[in-house]
């Protein structure tokens, strides 16, 4: 018994309205198109549309044969494409300062480190004890059963209200002004981020779409909440600083313009990086807030500092 397979012959096809191209053969089908090579020596296209214009022919399988090899003639030299190496993406520069010389900074400036009463205003841990409060999943919950979004949407401003000197004015006052068809969306995504679970990338951009898109809303705005309720856990965003101190500790975060998931889990990597490298250092910031801090006074320009520095004082009288 022979158990050898006989190979199929090929498959010959005609344009039932180009007879003068002769017959053809499938080079490839995609899902919208077939290309053909005909005897005439032309590859052709045939969309989805008019395949039924291409007929299988009947024919013996030597004279199928012959007319593949016909019209195959030649085709793989033509075919033959040369293969593109990919180049290796070029990293984007990084500061000119190093962690080290970003640590000789502080040190300078703070001697006893973190715990200097000046680092740390005390209107952040005023901020922090104040959403701890008005955000709680003890507190939100019952609201979002209730359905009253706008309650969840007014405990959200006084927090941002009193956290002036970490969000700006014009980003406040946007927030205060959101639409009120938005506050149901913002109130389960804003419990979502803090309380919810699942990635933080997408709970982070929920919260963005809930506010009106990337946008139309601030990095500052989108990241305090998570910053003050969790500060051990969420990264603030001041996004020109964040983005040289992610370089710096070797996170190359995508373009970030506007604020996306992506984007925040990248520079919330950052944060924890240069966070493990201060422990290491023997340097004990309190939570992610006191990092975020430690890049705004070491990456900053010293008049910019100081500049910041005078109107946090300013602020925190306001809300004191």
């Amino acid at each position: 018994m022979n158990d050898t397979l006989t190979p199929k012959p090929p498959r010959i096809y005609q344009h039932v309205a180009r007879a003068e191209w002769g017959n053809a053969v499938l080079l490839e089908e995609l899902a919208d198109r077939r290309i053909f090579r005909f005897e005439d020596g032309k590859e052709r296209t045939i969309h989805a549309n008019f395949w039924e214009k291409m007929q299988v022919q009947d024919l013996d399988p030597e004279e199928a044969y012959e007319i593949q090899s016909r019209a195959l003639a030649g085709v793989e030299a033509k075919r033959v494409r040369k293969v593109r190496v990919p180049r290796a993406k070029k990293l984007p520069k990084k500061p000119d300062i190093t962690f080290e010389e970003q640590l000789e900074v502080f040190k300078g400036e703070y001697e006893i480190g973190f715990p200097d009463v000046r680092f740390r205003a005390a209107s952040v841990d005023k901020a922090i004890k104040r959403a701890g409060d008005l955000l709680s999943a003890e507190k939100l919950g019952p609201l979002l059963e209730a359905g009253d979004f706008e309650g969840v949407f007014k405990a959200a401003v006084k927090v941002i209200e009193g956290f002036k000197s970490g969000v700006p004015k014009r980003e406040r006052d946007g927030f205060a002004e959101l639409d009120p068809e938005r506050y149901e969306a913002f109130a389960e995504a804003l419990n979502a981020l803090l309380h919810g679970e699942g990635a933080i990338a997408e709970r982070f951009d929920a919260l963005i779409e809930a506010l009106g898109g990337e946008e139309n809303v601030g990095w500052q705005l989108s990241s305090a909440f998570g910053a003050l309720v969790y500060p051990n856990d969420f990264l603030f965003i001041r996004p020109s600083v964040m983005r040289k101190q992610a370089l710096i500790v070797d996170v190359y975060p995508k373009v970030m313009k506007n604020p996306t998931g992506a984007v925040y889990e990248q520079l919330l990597e950052a944060g924890i990086k240069l966070r493990d490298k201060l422990i290491e250092a023997e340097q004990h910031p309190k939570d992610l807030l006191d990092v975020a801090q430690f890049a705004l006074r070491t990456l900053k320009a010293p008049a910019a500092k100081k500049s910041a520095e005078a109107e946090s004082e300013q602020e925190d009288e306001s809300i004191a």
